[in-house]
Order: C-alpha cells, then sequence, then structure tokens
C-alpha cells in the first residue's frame, strides 16, 4: 500500500485509480467507500477511464456518496468514449 499511496499522492492516475479499488473492496485496507470514492475521482478527473467507470459505478449504486444516476451515467458517458467496453455495457444495460 505504501507505494501505491506515494505515486497516488504524485498524481499518478494510475495508482490513484489503484488505491481507490483497494479501498473500495477492502483489500488489504478496511472497506471505505468514500475514501476509494475520492481516491476515484482524482484519477477521473485526469481522464483515466477505469477511474471514471468505478467513479460512475459507486454513485449509481450510492456507496460513499448520495446515489445520483445522472451523475453515474455522465461518468459512464466519459469512460465509454474513452472505449472502456465496461462502461459501454453499464450504459447499455441502463437501458433495459
Amino acid at each position: 500500500m505504501h507505494w501505491y499511496l506515494r505515486a497516488a499522492d504524485q498524481g499518478v492516475a494510475v495508482a490513484q485509480e489503484d488505491v481507490g479499488s483497494l479501498y473500495h473492496y477492502g483489500q488489504g485496507v478496511p472497506q471505505d467507500y468514500a475514501e476509494a470514492m475520492r481516491w476515484y475521482h482524482k484519477a477521473a478527473d485526469q481522464g483515466l477511464a477505469a477511474a471514471q467507470d468505478s467513479f460512475g459505478l459507486l454513485y449509481a449504486g450510492g456507496w460513499g456518496v448520495t446515489k445520483n444516476r445522472p451523475e453515474a451515467r455522465r461518468s459512464f458517458r466519459l469512460a465509454a468514449s474513452q472505449g472502456d467496453f465496461v462502461a459501454q455495457s453499464r450504459l447499455s444495460d441502463d437501458g433495459k
């Protein structure tokens, strides 16, 4: 975790997304959706598609934030526009 945090604190988007994922799933740290959201947000703001998808997922479920479907769809669209297949699938499933 130390090295992930060090890189994340230096602004490395992939590391920020990784730290978010560790908190999201409680891997090596206590599960903390709010902390996951904070790290996903940093990486998503840098345009990392995987983080945009994860950011949207937490908004869709209301994990760590107030549930917000429009914000979730916006994040999924950003990720999908970069070719993120998971986000594309989430948008496709959303209309059903």
